[in-house]
């Protein structure tokens, strides 16, 4: 059973890295998960940290849109680490798909269960099989 997380930090609109599997905003703890975002669970659903800092500032997301992360790592990735306001855009899903689509990277990969080398788009992606 894991312990709780105790922080003392701001809540003043701003994301702050608690450790390397959790960052703090504005009173509540996200927990970092495989696909790279953060989140927490509330009333049995998910509530990703991207989407709250949007809202926080922003307002509602509205129908039809996303979130995008536009920081990106060295190596061409977007960062789902960085959730604060200043990286985060608003997109149609449409120019979401269309614009993963165009800068998509494909890198080669070596997997963590077999060892063997594989190619793949997707940076969180860790086993050939997936």
């Amino acid at each position: 059973m894991s312990r709780p997380i105790k922080v003392d930090l701001p809540c003043d609109g701003r994301v702050y890295v608690v450790d390397a599997k959790h960052q703090f905003f504005n009173g509540r703890v996200y927990f970092h998960q495989k696909d790279g975002y953060y989140q927490r669970i509330v009333n049995g659903k998910a509530q990703q940290l991207h989407i709250d800092v949007y809202e926080f500032h922003c307002g509602k997301v509205p129908e039809g849109c996303v979130v995008h992360h536009s920081h990106r790592n060295l190596d061409g990735s977007f960062d789902k680490d960085e959730n604060n306001i200043e990286w985060l855009r608003l997109m149609t899903k449409a120019e979401h798909s269309s614009y993963h689509g165009k800068n998509r990277v494909f890198v080669e990969k070596i997997c963590e269960w077999c060892g063997k080398p594989f190619i793949t788009f997707s940076l969180s992606k860790k086993y050939c099989s997936e």
